[in-house]
């Protein structure tokens, strides 16, 4: 026979008191703590041994045990599950009543396969509320008694429904406090990306990071990066507190001649919860730097790896003095690493870029100053063999003579563009201003042109006013002319070629449009570049200089190259110079 539940006196009195004091508690601050909470309280109103929330998962279809509290020993249980597949009509059950009130777990069939783990825990008699949020079924609370069996009032099954919905209130807070915890995590690491991604400098890098981090995440850090030889080098340190940060400083030079040790080779983040001068000297902290930290007022840590591909390419350290540092502070932190690691990643290969670009050029001014004066000998002779060919030699003699010295000025004028194309990029363009006139200078140079253009048969037509006076360098603007001219004839295709000077309020205005394969739109920005080409290499020669050096050109000038084109069907270079002679030395 089932015994009675226990007497109703004082049970009503305390009911409305404990789902008052349930439902006012602030839950979802700590929801462990929240949970036990709201177990144990249970267990003391309803008179009961054994009460426990099980939420439900879904791979595999369980209930797992997240908090169970055991009365006559007062403690705590967690972490037990049960798999739907071994108990279908226990879940079966919870999916489709209210409240499931077993008074004999051996007799009833809604909880017979859970036989074996009521005889593990001599539970005799079961009241289980399944709890629900958001139309789901997100738990069971379950109130399992021990010894004789019991049968549950009206009185257990309401106070237990309303736990019940204590219950659900809180996995609701947690489940806002969880979203919304990570909206601001999302938030916060965005930030990170947007703000690290603006600079390919580590130092910059660094301060960004840094700036964010402090006081937000820590009061104060530091971060190393791996530089290429293996050795650490500290980029950045900051405090809070601005009169600290020297201090910081010197723990950040300390800690880079110590290495940092495992940790960098690990990969592994560490978080010190406690780190209190006992802790650090675990660590194996020196004690110079432990009274550093002491004066800091050092409460908890975290060191993070910054790793990019399984690569370690810096560490980060953060530390606090008014809080102690928790789990899902160390993911934050990760999260804040995986990104600086990008970063600097970025800047290393940046840099690396940088170098050989700059070796490069080193090489090739190297080469084609080497190659200048062997050309000029050269030239010297090749003229030389033409003028003695044209007083006594034969028609065929004459051509070849003529076609070697072409070919060697050629060489000679690729090699002289490199040379200047190498200098304007490491040290600029210096500018000699003197007063000349565009439309002069524009007649002059395609006249020089003209054999060239006559060539490859295509027409040239200048329409110039009388005279566009200006104050620049009258030689690199006639070799701006010159750049455009060899452009135009190069992938003109032998069609005509306008050439206009004329000028507008402040400027005058260069024009040279051709009619021949123009320029793809996915090249058209990049034809300015030094060695970019729009065009196969093998069917049209050249360094990719030409339109770099006349943008320089123009650019020493302040004034500014504009290019436009449709493939097919040809291109057009408007060029404006100051009249006024805005020019500087870039």
């Amino acid at each position: 026979m089932a015994a009675p539940a226990p007497a109703a006196t004082g049970l009503n009195r305390g009911t409305a008191q404990a789902l008052l004091e349930l439902a006012s508690a602030k839950h979802g601050e700590d929801w462990a703590e929240s949970m036990r909470r709201i177990v144990q309280l249970d267990a003391e109103v309803i008179s009961i041994e054994r009460v426990s929330f099980w939420s439900l998962r879904d791979e595999p279809a369980s209930i797992h045990c997240e908090a169970g509290y055991v009365a006559s020993s007062g403690a705590f249980e967690h972490g037990a599950s049960l798999l739907r597949s071994d108990h279908p009509a226990y879940f079966d059950a919870i999916l489709k009543a209210r409240i499931v009130s077993v008074d004999d777990v051996y007799g009833d069939p809604r909880v017979h396969e859970l036989r074996d783990y009521c005889l593990a825990r001599g539970i005799s008699s079961m009241l289980d509320v399944p709890v629900w949020l958001d139309g789901r079924l997100a738990g069971v609370l379950c109130h399992e008694h021990v010894g004789a069996k019991r049968r549950w009032s009206a009185v257990d099954e309401d106070f237990a429904v309303g736990v019940g919905q204590v219950v659900a209130s809180t996995l609701a807070v947690r489940a806002q406090t969880c979203a919304e915890a990570a909206s601001r995590r999302a938030a916060f690491l965005d930030s990170v990306s947007r703000l690290i991604t603006r600079s390919l400098e580590m130092n910059d890098i660094a301060s960004s990071t840094l700036g964010l981090v402090v006081p937000q995440l820590a009061d104060f850090a530091m971060i190393w990066a791996l530089l290429s030889d293996g050795f650490l080098k500290g980029i950045g340190s900051t405090h809070a507190d601005p009169t600290m940060r020297r201090l910081v400083e010197e723990v950040m030079l300390a800690a880079t001649e110590a290495k940092v040790p495992g940790l960098l080779h690990q990969g592994q983040s560490l978080l010190v919860p406690n780190a209190s001068p006992t802790a650090l000297r675990r660590y194996g902290v020196p004690k110079a730097q432990r009274a550093r930290f002491a004066t800091l007022g050092l409460r908890t840590a975290m060191l993070v790896p910054l790793a990019i591909a399984g690569k370690v390419v810096g560490v980060m350290a953060l530390f606090a003095t008014h809080r102690h540092y928790r789990g899902e502070d160390l993911g934050l932190a990760e999260g804040v690493g995986a990104r600086v690691a990008g970063a600097l990643e970025n800047a290393r290969l940046y840099e690396v870029a940088r170098d050989a670009i700059r070796a490069r050029d080193d090489f090739l001014v190297l080469a084609a100053h080497e190659l200048r004066t062997p050309l000029a000998a050269l030239q010297l002779m090749a003229d030389g063999v033409l003028r003695r060919g044209r007083r006594g030699g034969g028609a065929g003699e004459i051509m070849g003579d003529d076609a070697q010295a072409r070919q060697v000025r050629r060489l000679s004028a690729l090699v002289e563009h490199m040379f200047d194309a190498l200098h304007i990029r490491a040290e600029g363009m210096a500018l000699s201003l003197e007063s000349c006139d565009l439309a002069t200078i524009v007649k002059e140079r395609v006249e020089r042109s003209g054999e060239r253009a006559q060539c490859v048969g295509c027409a040239i037509s200048v329409s110039a006013e009388s005279s566009v006076p200006g104050r620049w360098d009258c030689a690199r603007v006639g070799q701006l002319v010159d750049e455009l001219l060899d452009n135009a004839i190069k992938f003109g295709r032998g069609h005509p070629i306008e050439i206009t000077a004329d000028r507008d309020a402040a400027n005058a205005v260069l024009t040279v449009r051709d009619h021949g394969i123009g320029i793809p739109a996915d090249r058209l920005a990049l034809i300015f570049s030094p060695f970019e080409r729009s065009v196969p290499k093998e069917n049209f020669g050249g360094l990719g200089l030409g339109l770099f050096i006349a943008k320089a050109i123009v650019e020493a000038h302040r004034g500014s190259i504009v290019a436009t084109s449709r493939l097919g069907e040809g291109s057009t270079f408007v060029v404006r110079l100051p009249l006024a002679g805005g020019a500087s030395a870039s």
